[in-house]
């Protein structure tokens, strides 16, 4: 818990010290737009999903990858249809919340969206504390905590602020290749899930398009 608390939590920590009180305000701007869905997502998987699939495994495990994958199908579609949307309306969100000076936050918001394409894994997280495997949780923040403190500070060095914000938004790489490791020892893995729901990318572009020239 403390690891995961570090891994979710020490992004401010880390640019706090190269940007400033303003870049900071952009940053936390941007940041709580883009986690709005993800918040929804965590109390429903936390709320929903996590106790029904352990009753589930507890009762009837032989049933627990058929209702894993109803899970994703709907969560993913959701998380990446959102990231497109996020990515396209971005600049008119910010705009239509906020006057000019906070213009960019609208750049921030649209690299931080792409956090949500390895945000929407917690299913799979829920579903290894569902069937006893809390280890893997461990593991896979333990790997959060350290990609962040080492690709971020290398992005920022290497191509400044905007590199950070990409490092924070895409650091999540190495823990999704850990969650597609443990999927395939438990048999939850699904080539053909990870590609089609890709397709809600571009549809929430488009969507996000025009809403944010209508903004």
């Amino acid at each position: 818990s403390a690891i995961n608390i570090l891994a979710t939590s020490s992004d401010r920590l880390l640019l706090g010290g190269w940007i400033g009180a303003t870049g900071l305000g952009y940053y936390s701007i941007a940041n709580n737009l883009a986690s709005v869905l993800d918040g929804i997502g965590a109390r429903l998987f936390s709320g929903v999903s996590l106790p029904t699939m352990s009753e589930v495994a507890r009762s009837q495990p032989d049933r627990v990858p058929e209702l894993f994958f109803r899970m994703r199908w709907a969560a993913d579609a959701a998380y990446v249809g959102a990231a497109g949307f996020l990515f396209g309306s971005a600049q008119g969100i910010i705009g239509l919340l906020y006057d000019a000076r906070y213009a960019p936050a609208g750049q921030m918001l649209q690299w931080l969206s792409f956090g949500l394409l390895f945000t929407r894994y917690s299913v799979a997280l829920n579903t290894y504390m569902a069937l006893g495997r809390p280890e893997y949780l461990s593991v896979i923040n333990l790997t959060k905590l350290v990609s962040l403190f080492s690709i971020v500070p290398a992005l920022f060095y290497l191509f400044g602020v905007q590199g950070a914000i990409l490092g924070i938004a895409f650091h999540m790489v190495p823990s999704t290749l850990l969650v597609f490791r443990f999927n395939q020892k438990l048999g939850l893995n699904n080539i053909r899930l990870e590609l089609a729901v890709l397709g809600m990318w571009p549809l929430g572009w488009l969507a996000g398009s025009f809403v944010g020239n209508l903004l």
